[in-house]
């Protein structure tokens, strides 16, 4: 009788310590979280600028890039994509941006500082507001506002006539 007993506390030993962790194993993923980045201070809140051919808003008067697209905002931060609801807000970690902010091209910032887009066209950017784009943002786009020819902010410059963006290419 004394044989079973132990034989019987050594096999729950052994089920215990071998063979229940290998179940809860199987079912944990261990994850990393990265460190997100430090909130931006402004003393006011930023005026932003529609990248042309784009819903995409961009703030151009910091080094970072800081967009805003489709009620989010997008910052770029030690090769990480990142997204929050503010732009102060808590930035959580993205796997990858939405494919509008991957297809601004990284000369945008030269672009604007010397308003030009693309071949032969003029950029005449105007600055919005950030309570017009927190409050407008999904109207103008179901709307499709920055298509009409009164909003349109580039043109070709020979004729001032607004233009769609022919022969400039998006890159990636």
């Amino acid at each position: 009788m004394k044989k079973i007993v132990v034989f019987g506390l050594a096999l729950l030993l052994v089920l215990l310590f071998c063979i229940l962790p290998s179940y809860a194993i199987a079912g944990v993923t261990i994850r990393i979280p990265f460190p997100p980045p430090p909130p931006f201070v402004f003393s006011e809140e930023p005026d932003m600028i529609v990248i042309p051919d784009t819903y995409v808003y961009v703030y151009p008067e910091i080094e970072e890039d800081l967009f805003f697209y489709n009620g989010w905002w997008w910052r770029h931060w030690r090769n990480r994509w990142y997204r929050a609801r503010e732009y102060n807000g808590s930035w959580e970690y993205r796997e990858t941006c939405p494919r509008a902010i991957r297809g601004i091209p990284p000369t945008w910032r030269f672009n604007y500082q010397h308003h030009t887009w693309g071949k032969d066209y003029t950029w005449e950017h105007s600055r919005i507001p950030h309570i017009q784009l927190h409050d407008n943002w999904r109207t103008w786009r179901q709307d499709r506002h920055w298509e009409k020819p009164q909003y349109r902010q580039h043109y070709r410059q020979e004729d001032r006539r607004p233009q769609r963006g022919e022969g400039y290419k998006h890159h990636k």
